[in-house]
């Protein structure tokens, strides 16, 4: 489908990359954005102030960079709510500045959204990679459904490998900023809740680079069990 639309029909896609001291990664992070060749991209970095090789970096990238930043922020939500409000993209994503979009994901999700008007949130399945981008394994997902995310308590879905529309943020408020780690697991909760249509595709458009820093299980259960009270207080 890829060559039958002509590039100005191609959808505005805003790529949001929050960005904290990843200067090792945030390179391959934007080659994976930009090598991918897409005609009708905005390309949005906010950098929390950064003090390694990231600000170097940003400033090298600037020429293919719609907007940038490097300031302190809240975190992570923040960041990326920050990013929302100067995106006017009718697709908008996200991908932290250790991830990856795999070749040709862009038009294959803009592809999926055009044939597909009545979906709000599409995701695929996605790769696990570690430090030096070696694939570790593939993470086949199961389609979304509310009750699972729910009563499992766990996020089924990587943000590197799935795209909104936009009018999902702006009609939902954005990311909840008190929320560090779980703040997507909740989000999702909420648009679905509000009865947005989210759909997945059996593709492998991102790659997770594993933690380099870990969070115990208990911390983990914690800040979901924090997000479901947060979308139960709604």
């Amino acid at each position: 489908m890829e060559t039958a639309i002509n590039a100005q029909n191609w959808p505005a896609i805003s790529v949001i990359v929050p960005s904290y001291n990843q200067g090792r990664f945030v390179r391959q992070t934007l080659d994976s954005i930009l090598e991918q060749g897409y005609p009708n991209l905005e390309l949005i970095v906010m950098d929390g102030g950064s003090d390694d090789e990231t600000v170097d970096i940003l400033e090298e990238y600037s020429p293919h960079l719609s907007h940038w930043v490097s300031e302190p922020d809240n975190g992570q939500s923040h960041a990326i709510n920050k990013g929302f409000a100067v995106a006017t993209g009718s697709l908008v994503g996200w991908l932290n500045s250790d991830d990856l979009y795999l070749p040709k994901s862009m038009f294959q999700t803009a592809s999926y959204m055009l044939e597909h008007p009545d979906c709000d949130v599409v995701f695929s399945d996605y790769v696990f990679i570690d430090e030096s981008g070696d694939v570790l394994k593939r993470r086949r997902e199961i389609p979304f459904d509310f009750s699972t995310y729910l009563w499992t308590r766990d996020c089924y879905h990587a943000n590197c490998a799935g795209m909104f529309r936009r009018q999902v943020f702006e009609e939902t408020g954005g990311l909840r900023q008190d929320l560090d780690y779980s703040m997507d697991y909740e989000f999702y909760l909420r648009l679905a809740s509000q009865g947005f249509r989210v759909d997945h595709v059996r593709e492998f458009w991102g790659a997770y680079r594993l933690a380099l820093i870990h969070i115990s299980e208990p911390t983990r259960l914690g800040m979901i069990s924090y997000a479901v009270f947060c979308l139960k207080k709604k």
